[in-house]
């Protein structure tokens, strides 16, 4: 802060109003791309948790129906896919009726582009994978 004038008015200088914008500048471009990480990392746990939730009650679907046929309309599994980052979506394959695939994929729209895809099935395999899917022999695991 100086002082200029005859009246000895103080106030900050045009130099000093610069270094401060450019700190603030500074700051904010590495705040940022950090805080993004983080709720993305966090929406990827609580989409994990869902798809743990979802296998679950595909489980109970399979002990009262002795299979998983049906399991992808019933609405107590559909009702547990319902997520605002991802699109999760249960597959019971046609021809084998004991096994089942729960997949995450995450929506591009809510800031979630280029994050893994989550899945899951029946035997408790899991991956995970920048891409539409994932191979469960050969990608990571999330678990």
């Amino acid at each position: 802060m100086t002082e200029s004038g005859l009246n000895g008015q103080r106030g900050f200088t045009l130099i000093e109003l610069f270094i401060v914008v450019l700190i603030i500048a500074v700051l904010a471009a590495v705040a940022f791309p950090s805080y993004t990480a983080h709720v993305q990392s966090s929406r990827q746990a609580a989409v994990q948790g869902q798809l743990m939730d979802v296998a679950a009650a595909l489980e109970a679907f399979r002990a009262r129906n002795f299979s998983y046929n049906g399991a992808a309309a019933d609405a107590a599994i559909t009702s547990r896919t319902v997520n605002e980052f991802y699109a999760v979506t249960v597959t019971v394959p046609a021809g084998d009726l004991q096994s089942y695939t729960i997949k995450a994929e995450p929506l591009s729209t809510k800031n979630m582009k280029g994050t893994e895809t989550f899945m899951i099935n029946e035997l408790g395999e899991t991956c995970m994978k920048v891409a539409a899917s994932c191979s469960m022999s050969t990608d990571p695991s999330w678990k």
